[in-house]
């Protein structure tokens, strides 16, 4: 405890029930001494209600699952869009080939126009 704060604890009537003055000091009797350490404890240890720390552990719990439960449907839709992605360009693939095989001329088919050949 430093000396500012026992200073602030020293009122009036602290003094005149705890305090006696030898050779120009202060100095506080044992019963005061329990005093100011129970203030001290008192200062030391928070006032958090009880209830409002079950309620803020059960409100953390709750954001906690929704979290759990966000995430799994992350993955979910971000495995399903892969896959979608996967058939789209499977299907663009087969497209591309189906219109590169009908647009090829066959070599062994001859024109009309070519029957001299």
């Amino acid at each position: 405890m430093t000396r500012q704060a026992v200073q602030k604890k020293l009122t009036p009537d602290f003094r005149q029930k705890y305090v006696t003055k030898i050779a120009g000091r202060l100095q506080v009797s044992n019963a005061g001494m329990a005093v100011l350490l129970k203030d001290l404890d008192n200062q030391k240890q928070p006032n958090i209600d009880n209830q409002l720390t079950t309620e803020l552990h059960h409100q953390l719990q709750v954001k906690d699952t929704e979290i759990a439960r966000l995430q799994a449907t992350i993955d979910k839709l971000t495995a399903t869009l892969d896959q979608q992605q996967r058939l789209s360009l499977l299907d663009k693939q087969q497209s591309q080939q189906a219109l590169e095989g009908a647009t090829k001329v066959q070599p062994s088919q001859k024109h009309w126009w070519q029957f001299w050949k």
